[in-house]
């Protein structure tokens, strides 16, 4: 049998309010202030640089829910938390192209340190995801990580031309776009340890497309043995909260 890599694991942060929440199931209405083993705040910023101490992250993983819920987004925010020494992997509801730029314009003057993530849910319309794709592979020189965001197997998009697809076929259309970071989301299992729902989807993804791209996978992580399976079904990297805040995972 041959070795297997440990994915790199991505904490995460999910914003509300202006403080980091908890996250059920991707029931936003019933998100509640953090509560943790790992940090004793829910100040992004002082979670921020707890979760990096705690785990030796380089990378962090953002949702900000009022961006992506109310296009409310919060640059002194995530500027405090770049002060973690963590790179953001930032969520923050982009719908288009124009608005990506808009939004890369207004971090690079903030000088964070982040890589957009391109969430499915927020996406307009199919030509959106399609520019948004040439954009990360000829502007962003393909750090942008585009988001197949799910709830229980099924797609999750404002646009119903997207929606309407299957999840392997949505994120092949990202890959051929000209996304290279793909992050396979099933907001039903956020919270609730589970087990990672997307494995199967991340082997077909793998199949599909070999090391040309990056695979990663969040939502239901329990213990390092879903780290291995993660591994094993191809991923890179996994984005974890709740197992970082109850231990269930140690560094």
């Amino acid at each position: 049998m041959k070795n297997v890599v440990q994915p790199r694991v991505i904490p995460v942060i999910d914003l509300l309010g202006g403080i980091v929440v908890r996250g059920v199931a991707g029931r936003r209405s019933e998100y509640r202030p953090l509560e943790s083993q790992v940090t004793r705040s829910i100040e992004p910023a002082i979670v921020a640089r707890d979760l990096v101490h705690a785990t030796r992250a380089t990378a962090l993983y953002v949702a900000d829910l009022d961006a992506i819920q109310k296009g409310q987004r919060s640059l002194s925010i995530y500027e405090q938390m770049g002060a973690s020494g963590a790179r953001l992997w930032l969520d923050v509801g982009i719908a288009s192209r124009a608005d990506a730029l808009r939004f890369c314009a207004e971090l690079a003057h903030s000088e964070i340190p982040a890589d957009l993530v391109i969430g499915l849910e927020s996406i307009e319309t199919a030509a959106s995801l399609v520019e948004l794709g040439a954009m990360a592979r000829d502007e962003l020189s393909g750090s942008a990580i585009f988001s197949v965001d799910m709830r229980a197997g099924q797609l999750i998009s404002v646009a119903a031309e997207l929606a309407s697809r299957m999840p392997l076929e949505l994120a092949s259309l990202a890959v051929r776009s000209g996304f290279t970071r793909i992050l396979l989301l099933d907001l039903s299992a956020v919270g609730v340890a589970s087990g990672i729902p997307t494995l199967a989807l991340a082997r077909q993804l793998r199949d599909a497309w070999g090391s040309a791209i990056e695979i990663i996978v969040g939502g239901g992580v329990r213990s390092s043995d879903d780290l291995l399976a993660a591994s094993q079904a191809g991923a890179d990297a996994v984005l974890v909260a709740s197992a970082i805040h109850s231990r269930a995972i140690r560094f």
